[in-house]
């Protein structure tokens, strides 16, 4: 493949993923926030689904890495009224960006 189709690629996604901390619709990261810490703090799966099971699970799978941040002292930061704080709204996106690869 071309280098400069590569590259433009590769910032593409460098910059996907920069925005993707702060970025999104604030109703559909609360959703999937929420679902993730009821899960992460009390133990409970949601049974009304946010999306699909299968997506659901993967998103869990995922957020598994910022439970282990947060346990381990790390301290995010919000960014203006989003529900989600912004390293939490990176890893809740990451299964999304993946599956657009």
């Amino acid at each position: 493949m071309n280098t400069k189709v590569l590259a433009t690629l590769l910032v593409g996604l460098v910059v996907r993923i920069e925005i993707a901390s702060f970025a999104g619709h604030p109703v559909d990261m609360g959703l999937f926030t929420y679902s993730a810490r009821l899960y992460y703090e009390t133990g409970r799966f949601d049974t009304l689904f946010p999306s699909l099971p299968l997506v659901y699970y993967v998103q869990l799978l995922f957020y598994s890495l910022y439970a282990v941040l947060r346990d381990a002292g790390f301290a995010d930061r919000a960014f203006l009224y989003h529900p989600a704080y912004m390293v939490e709204g990176l890893i809740l996106r990451i299964p999304s960006i993946l599956a657009d690869l």
